[in-house]
Parts: structure tokens; C-alpha cells; sequence
């Protein structure tokens, strides 16, 4: 849109790139998948379609106050990505993927090194690790593994440095990077930490789709594989009898198909559990699971304590199938569905407007932030990963890096250096 003003000293086409515009091809790009969006309504959709289906006999299939957040929140996604991303001006659309200076390899180098390291000593410490104990007999299982509140460190290093080298990766092709991610992504594997793994590979994919969009089509590849290693690692920690016994699959369902009751049950249960007792009891108004969610492994013991009059008000359906039970469970816990769909919402707008940093001026801090917001709207229909530490001290590591960067460049010595 050009505007036209009869002055000798302003030009046309610059008020034109200052002027904020509806813009198609931004709307597309973001209802892409890399977009925030996209992240929070496909894999809610898919929830809200396979429910109905209920192959299995503790399924309640309906219509209930939670559905009807979803779909408030699936609206609410829509509209905050039409209404940032599309009117906007001309001159804030980038693609390139961003360049990974010295020092950002070094700190991916130490993130690395020091995951390695503590990991090894955990596992000397452990003296092994739930998958090399599945195959010895060892009784112990994954959640015996791990120093508490350490380990959530630890991971979130993990996810930060399998992001960095990705980025790096895309940047300039290196053999050396891709064994090394290739090598990263084992370990959730040796640990049998399903989360883990799938926060990693969105994070990771997410960091790609964001400067090749072509790439899609090999990820969705992957993601079939992961799929797959889910079904692996399901029968491997419980059983593929044991989850039959207690799914109760309808009679109906072939035998054949009953390997893929582990990701019915895996995507599906957590809304089941939440859409069945929704209503039952009045919030507590007060943000105890949200602050106790923060609060680290090795301290939460005495945060209970000091808190026994209050716990879970809405209790979980089946915990015999599944514990898990969406980004919501806390939200509603606390405060009621108002403030769980305004916090959610709210998040959407962060994610919004980290995706349009990223566009803006790309960089590994914005690129790693918004990854993290991505995977967290992505994940929303299993738990909230916002207040899961391995995520949280992600946001925390970045912010502390970002503030120290500007501290550092805003300083007057560093001033004088570089005009000197």
C-alpha cells in the first residue's frame, strides 16, 4: 500500500515499508508448521477427533465444560496468530537462517561436555541405567534414575544443547554435528524417557522448520519413526499384557491393532482424565500445584507438608492407565477454567511474539526461545511442560545469558573499548 503526500522531502515507497499492512503470505507462514499455531491446534484437533473413537472401556466419550475450553483456547490460537503476525510492517520478514558465532559453538560445546560428564557420573553413581537394568532383571525402574532437581538440570541442558547443535548443524552441514546430535538422542532412549525424547526432537524440528520449511516431509518421517520407538519403549516399561489388562480394549478392536493402544492411550488419556472429573470441586484459588510444580524434586517433599490441607481437587480417572493429564490439570486445580483459559492464552501471545522476534532477527537466543515455547504449546495436550523444570530452567538459562550479554555490552568499559 502506497501512501501519497505532497512533500518534496518524504517519498512515497518509504511510508509505504512503515506503514503496518495485512500480509497473506505471513498469515500462511504462520499456520505453517514451525508456526505457534500450528503447535497448539493440530495436536489438539487430533485429541478431540480420536476421543470419540474410545477403543477401550474406561474411555468417556461426550461433550464436557473441558471440551469446550479446548475448543475456546483452539479459537483464541487463531485469532492472537491473525491478528499479531498479519498486520504488521512490510519490512519484518526474514528467513535466513542465522549465523552461530565462536562463542555461541564454545557454550554449545560446554552445555555438552558438561551433560556428558555429569551424566556419566550419575551413571557410575547408579551403577547402571533403567534400560541396561530392564535387560539384567535390575527391579529398579526409570524413576529411580537421576539425582533429584540435578537431573531436571541436566535435561534441560540436554534439550538446550541438542537445539544449539541443530542450529549449528543447519548452519554449516558438519558430519561431526549430526553423529553428535545422532548420539544425543540415544540417550532418552537408554533412560526410557519418552518425555524427553519427544520434547528434544520438537524442539530440534522446530529450530528446522523455521529456516527450511522443505524439510517437513523428512520429519514427518521421523516422526513416524519415534512413533515406533514409543511402542518399543511402552512394552518395554510395562508390558504389552499389563497395558491390556488395564486399557480393557472393547471388543471390537483386532488383536493386531492392540500394539497401538500404547499411543491411544498415550495421546488420548490425559484429556479423558481431565474431561471426566472436570466440575467436580470448587478450584482452591490459590496457585499451589502451579508454585509446587517449580519447586525443585529435592525441596517439594517439605512444600507438601507445610501445604497437607490443600492437593489435587479433580482426581485422576484412571492413574492405572495413565497419570498424566494435560497442560490444564494445575490450571484448573488452582484458579478455575477463566483463569486456565486467560493463562493459556496468554502463553499463545508470548509465542506469538518470540516467533515474530525470529523472523525479525534471527539468532540462536530467539531461535532457542521460541523452540521452547513451541514444544510447550506442542505438549500442552500431555502435561504443563512450563512448569516442568527441565523446560523451565531453559527459559531460565536463556534469560540469565541474555541479561548478562546486556549487561556486558551496556557497560561503560565495554563502551570505551569499542570506541576506542
Amino acid at each position: 500500500m502506497t501512501v501519497e503526500i505532497n512533500s518534496p522531502n518524504l517519498q512515497p515507497h518509504i511510508i509505504s515499508n512503515t506503514i503496518p499492512h495485512l500480509d497473506g503470505k505471513a498469515t500462511r507462514r504462520l499456520l505453517s508448521p514451525s508456526g505457534p499455531a500450528f503447535a497448539f491446534v493440530v495436536p489438539w484437533i487430533i485429541v478431540l477427533l480420536l476421543h470419540p473413537i474410545a477403543p477401550c472401556q474406561y474411555i468417556s466419550p461426550g461433550f464436557s465444560r473441558f471440551t469446550a475450553l479446548i475448543m475456546a483456547n483452539i479459537i483464541s490460537a487463531l485469532v492472537i496468530a491473525l491478528t499479531v503476525n498479519s498486520y504488521r510492517p512490510q519490512r519484518e520478514t526474514s528467513t535466513r537462517m542465522p549465523a552461530i558465532s565462536r562463542k555461541e559453538k564454545q557454550c554449545i560445546a560446554i552445555l555438552t561436555a558438561t551433560y556428558v560428564i555429569c551424566q556419566i557420573a550419575q551413571i557410575i553413581h547408579f551403577k547402571g541405567f533403567p534400560l541396561m537394568w530392564l535387560f539384567t532383571g535390575d527391579k529398579r525402574t526409570y524413576f529411580d534414575f537421576g539425582i533429584k532437581s540435578v537431573n531436571g538440570l541436566l535435561n534441560a541442558m540436554y534439550l538446550l544443547a541438542v537445539t544449539g547443535h541443530v542450529m549449528a548443524y543447519m548452519a554449516n552441514r558438519n558430519k561431526t554435528r549430526a553423529l553428535t546430535i545422532g548420539l544425543l538422542l540415544l540417550f532418552p532412549v537408554f533412560v526410557l524417557s519418552r518425555q524427553l525424547l519427544i520434547s528434544a526432537f520438537l524442539q530440534g524440528t522446530c529450530a528446522i522448520l523455521l529456516f527450511r520449511p522443505r524439510l517437513l516431509r523428512r520429519a514427518m518421517y521421523v516422526l513416524v519413526i519415534l512413533f515406533t520407538v514409543f511402542i518399543i519403549m511402552g512394552n518395554f516399561r510395562t508390558g504389552l499384557g499389563q497395558l491390556i489388562k488395564l486399557s480393557q480394549p472393547k471388543e471390537w478392536v483386532p488383536e493386531r491393532a492392540y500394539p497401538l493402544i500404547w499411543i491411544y492411550n498415550y495421546v488420548v488419556a490425559p484429556y479423558n482424565n481431565v474431561h471426566k472429573t472436570i466440575g467436580d470441586t470448587e478450584p482452591l484459588y490459590y496457585p499451589y500445584h502451579e508454585i509446587q510444580g517449580l519447586i525443585p524434586t529435592a525441596f517439594r517433599a517439605g512444600w507438601q507438608e507445610e501445604h497437607s490441607n490443600m492437593g489435587a481437587l479433580y482426581q485422576i480417572a484412571h492413574p492405572e492407565v495413565s497419570t498424566v493429564n494435560t497442560f490444564y490439570w494445575d490450571l484448573l486445580n488452582d484458579f478455575g477454567v477463566l483463569y486456565a483459559f486467560l493463562f493459556t492464552a496468554t502463553l499463545q501471545l508470548a509465542a506469538t511474539i518470540a516467533y515474530r522476534s525470529v523472523r525479525r532477527a534471527p539468532s540462536l537466543t530467539h531461535t532457542a526461545t521460541y523452540s521452547v515455547l513451541y514444544s510447550i504449546l506442542a505438549l500442552s495436550i500431555f502435561s504443563n511442560h512450563l512448569l516442568y523444570l527441565p523446560v523451565s530452567f531453559q527459559l531460565a538459562m536463556i534469560g540469565l545469558t541474555s541479561a548478562y550479554k546486556m549487561l556486558r555490552f551496556s557497560s561503560p568499559s565495554y563502551t570505551q573499548c569499542v570506541q576506542t
